[in-house]
């Protein structure tokens, strides 16, 4: 199912037209359970590499995301959906739902690896679950 869904121009749209909604959501929760776990793999690797924040640095920075909240919760009044988007208790969410939302221009046939490429930066942790799900083996018979 995260092989499809790895398709830029099809998404869940197979899904949507071929099964039930209650396999849907089946699929859609599976393939979010996936993205979550890359996603804290991913930051857990890039929090080991980042140096220790100094203690005036944290408070600092506490105070700024208290602030950004502070304007994403006046934000979410006028847009109902805002605040789902960006949870604090799931930072993964706002990228996979960008990504599931957003329709895409077709990348030319057999072309979706190129397209993962150019929107590696775009999309980080789904690049890096089509490094898993969509790699080519290579043939290892000798040419005679």
């Amino acid at each position: 199912s995260t092989k499809l869904v790895l398709d830029p121009t099809s998404k869940l749209a197979y899904f949507k037209k071929h099964w039930p909604s209650n396999l849907l959501n089946d699929v859609l929760a599976c393939v979010e359970n996936v993205f979550e776990q890359c996603y804290n793999e991913l930051h857990q690797s890039l929090t080991l590499l980042q140096p220790a924040t100094t203690k005036s640095k944290v408070g600092g920075l506490k105070k700024l995301i208290q602030e950004v909240q502070s304007n994403l919760e006046d934000d979410s009044e006028a847009e109902p959906g805002a605040m789902s988007i960006r949870n604090p208790s799931k930072p993964w969410r706002a990228e996979f739902t960008n990504y599931i939302e957003t329709i895409e221009a077709a990348p030319l046939a057999g072309m979706t690896t190129i397209w993962w490429g150019i929107n590696t930066l775009r999309y980080p942790v789904w690049a890096l679950l089509t490094r898993d799900y969509l790699s080519i083996m290579a043939a290892s018979v000798s040419s005679e």
